[in-house]
């Protein structure tokens, strides 16, 4: 006999993070990260973790994107867009 449970979607993600600072500012920049999204390819530079679990909630369906996701970058520049990372 096969039990079935209530159908779970599983997202895969995959988080790196790093300290940024300046040579006479150690706290200056702070921690920085990406995150990619196995499935959907996309990958978000962030640097709060606002940004980072809205980007979360946002690929697993969890909330309709309202908004460009604050805190995030791309590149090091201050976009707040998100991309794919097969995109040239």
């Amino acid at each position: 006999m096969c039990l079935r449970g209530p159908r779970r979607d599983v997202h895969a993600f995959v988080v790196r993070i790093w300290h940024e600072t300046e040579d006479d500012d150690a706290d200056a920049l702070g921690w920085r990260g990406t995150i990619d999204h196995v499935r959907s390819g996309k990958r978000l530079y962030f640097h709060d973790l606002e940004t980072f679990l809205r980007f979360v909630e946002e690929q697993a369906g969890l909330k309709a994107r309202e908004e460009p996701a604050r805190g995030a970058s791309i590149g090091g520049d201050d976009s707040t867009e998100v991309r794919d990372r097969a995109a040239p």
